[in-house]
């Protein structure tokens, strides 16, 4: 079975949206700017897992 049949990369896909919409609700707030850095690192690397899974 293809990972594309699966969906895992969708599975990545969502993670890393929800790192992205963690990191824009803690900008909003100028609270704890390292760890808006922390979940925006994290969504850079799963939406990365997520196009890999496609291949």
């Amino acid at each position: 079975m293809k990972p594309q049949d699966s969906k895992i990369y969708q599975d990545w896909f969502d993670k890393a949206d929800h790192d992205l919409e963690a990191a824009k609700i803690l900008f909003q707030d100028d609270a704890f700017m390292d760890v808006v850095g922390y979940h925006l690192h994290q969504a850079i690397e799963k939406y990365l897992k997520g196009f890999f899974a496609l291949q």
